[in-house]
């Protein structure tokens, strides 16, 4: 078992499975050779990126009525975390179905994402090959090839 992993039962069959700490997801050792494999992986290369939701992710607020154009505060673990990626040089991208239900409020996010952030994310709705992870409030955990979900 890896440095980065725990055993945990799953919530749904019981079964003894392996999950990633929690404590390591801040932890920019753990993502660089986590990226590199899965670069290695997919077996091209493609731009690896990291999704991160927008709303009631990376920020606290919906992103429905008077925050639509006005994102709130940062959710600040979230916040750190990005940072630390960018830092890193691992590409992040705000994954986010504004694109979809919204998209003259892209302009708000990405000047959020200035202001808080320090650089203009880019936005997108699509996902590819090259997404290695995606962090999200509505994300479950689902083990590859099966059903077994571990919960939020």
């Amino acid at each position: 078992m890896s440095k980065y992993k725990v055993k945990i039962n799953c919530t749904e069959c019981g079964k003894e499975v392996e999950r990633y700490k929690k404590e390591e997801y801040s932890n920019e050792t753990f993502w660089k050779p986590m990226i590199e494999t899965y670069r290695k992986y997919i077996g091209f290369n493609s731009e690896v990126w990291v999704g991160v939701d927008f709303d009631q992710t990376l920020v606290q607020t919906n992103g429905l009525g008077e925050h639509a154009f006005n994102p709130g505060k940062p959710v600040k673990p979230i916040l750190k975390l990005v940072k630390r990626l960018i830092k890193n040089n691992i590409p992040v991208k705000i994954f986010t179905a504004r694109v979809d239900f919204a998209p003259e409020t892209i302009p708000a996010v990405e000047s959020w994402c200035l202001k808080y952030v320090g650089t203009k994310l880019p936005v997108t709705n699509i996902k590819s090959a090259g997404m290695f992870c995606l962090l999200d409030d509505r994300a479950y955990n689902v083990t590859p090839g099966g059903n077994i979900i571990y919960g939020k």
